[in-house]
């Protein structure tokens, strides 16, 4: 009806937001993080996210530690013994921040493919592996 219009139709495609702008700023490398945390707890591969840029996998550690550090977590020693974790990560976008946790805290179910466990950071895995009463540590999982 209107001359400028550039219509599409998709039809059985996955869609995915691979960016965002906000005043003339790329948030690709968040987005990414993002991706990489939904992809890893709803059980599908992500090895090439990973094999793609390590920083994603910084990124979200980040954002999980702004989200330990905002509500707390069952071993608080554990959190204030590591410094990246003891502090709150500011260079992560507030926003993004924001949608972290909408997103952690509205997930009712989580899959993981263990075996695609290896591809993550020590420092991020420990996240996503089963809780070990032997061992002291903080599962997002729990």
């Amino acid at each position: 009806d209107f001359p400028a219009e550039n219509e599409k139709l998709f039809f059985g495609a996955d869609l995915a937001i691979q960016n965002i702008y906000f005043q003339n700023k790329s948030y690709k490398k968040y987005v990414c993080a993002l991706t990489l945390f939904q992809s890893i707890i709803n059980g599908r591969f992500f090895v090439d996210i990973v094999r793609e840029n390590k920083v994603y996998q910084q990124i979200l550690l980040n954002m999980i530690h702004n989200f330990q550090f905002k509500y707390g977590g069952d071993d608080q020693q554990q959190l204030q013994a590591s410094s990246s974790a003891s502090r709150y990560h500011y260079d992560i976008p507030e926003y993004i921040q924001d949608l972290f946790e909408y997103f952690y805290l509205n997930q009712h179910y989580v899959w993981i493919i263990q075996s695609q466990l290896q591809y993550l950071d020590v420092a991020l895995r420990k996240y996503f592996e089963p809780y070990r009463r032997r061992r002291r540590r903080q599962s997002l999982l729990e």
